[in-house]
């Protein structure tokens, strides 16, 4: 019979990488909500941006 093969290209990758990212992103934000803050409200897609493409605005809210 035929082989079954896998084959990783780029883009699956960085969806799925994106995928797992916001799941803890998403778990981190629900606990921090429950202590009643809201650190991470608005960050979804910070998250997602390459540092090195980011704005010296983006980077100092993203680290702080």
């Amino acid at each position: 019979g035929a082989e079954e093969k896998i084959a990783f290209d780029k883009f699956h990758v960085a969806k799925y990488l994106g995928e797992a990212v916001d799941k803890v992103r998403r778990e981190e934000h629900k606990a921090l909500m429950a202590e009643g803050r809201d650190d991470l409200k608005g960050s979804k897609y910070t998250w997602q941006y390459n540092p090195k493409n980011m704005s010296a605005r983006q980077w100092r809210d993203f680290k702080s």
